[in-house]
């Protein structure tokens, strides 16, 4: 067996004898970031299509308009953490939840156009 597989299987960049690199944890993060974040975009797409849509319900644009104030309220700047943790968590999970009440043809239309 050669010296060099041995060392490139121990290596510490290599993060041991297990042959996985040492940044496979954040490497799985990012991608679940990643995938938070294409979720969000589709969410804040489908919004946009039901805001312009002629037959969105009547509550669609308050509770657009107060979800908005929320994200961009003043104790999202006065206390960071609080505003990130809501930013990141709060908010999504809200706009999921919202456009999950909309009537299913917007959805609908807005998967196929």
């Amino acid at each position: 067996m050669p010296w060099s597989n041995l060392r490139a299987r121990t290596s510490p960049v290599s993060g041991g004898a297990g042959g996985t690199p040492a940044s496979a944890g954040a490497q799985t993060g990012m991608i679940r970031l990643l995938k938070l974040w294409r979720l969000g975009r589709h969410d804040l797409c489908l919004l946009w299509f039901a805001l312009r849509h002629r037959n969105r319900p009547a509550w669609l644009w308050p509770a657009a308009a107060l979800l908005c104030w929320y994200a961009l309220e003043p104790l999202n700047f006065a206390v960071p953490f609080v505003g990130l943790l809501d930013d990141f968590v709060v908010l999504p999970l809200v706009l999921h939840v919202l456009l999950k009440l909309l009537p299913s043809d917007i959805r609908a239309g807005f998967r196929r156009g």
